[in-house]
């Protein structure tokens, strides 16, 4: 959009043949765009990103016009209730497993086993997952960010 929200300067099409859905948009520190869709046939991930434990919930990076896609990170099936880029270019999501995904797990988290919700934070170009844990119980409901 431009500066002041009156025209539309870039946009793209995104997803796959399947049903897709874009539920958060960040731009990072260096203006590229991010945006966490869920899709029911999956994005596989691109070499040298995080390659979590399915598919359906991925983080797609295009270049700041939007006219090139960058790279992908694909995590597991979840219902996500938030995302950040922070001023490092760090990632972060939130959100509930579905159909009984496991995720990942760092040392050090909270919570090693599956609960309610999950959280977790991506490296820069999601090359790597930096830390995450389950938290909240199974009884554990979030609306919103």
């Amino acid at each position: 959009m431009s500066a002041n929200g009156q025209m539309i300067v870039n946009g793209t099409y995104t997803g796959n043949y399947g049903n897709s859905e874009a539920f958060f948009v960040q731009l990072n520190a260096d203006n590229h765009v991010l945006i966490a869709v869920q899709t029911v046939d999956g994005i596989p991930s691109t070499p040298n990103q995080y390659q979590g434990q399915g598919n359906q919930m991925s983080i797609l990076q295009f270049s700041p016009n939007m006219s090139q896609l960058e790279w992908v990170s694909s995590i597991a099936h979840m219902a996500p209730s938030a995302f950040l880029v922070d001023n490092c270019n760090r990632i972060y999501l939130s959100g509930h497993g579905l159909f009984g995904n496991s995720f990942d797990i760092t040392p050090g988290a909270i919570f090693s086993t599956q609960l309610g919700f999950y959280l977790m934070q991506l490296a820069p170009e999601a090359i790597a997952l930096d830390y995450s844990t389950y938290y909240g119980n199974s009884g554990s409901h979030v609306d919103g960010g």
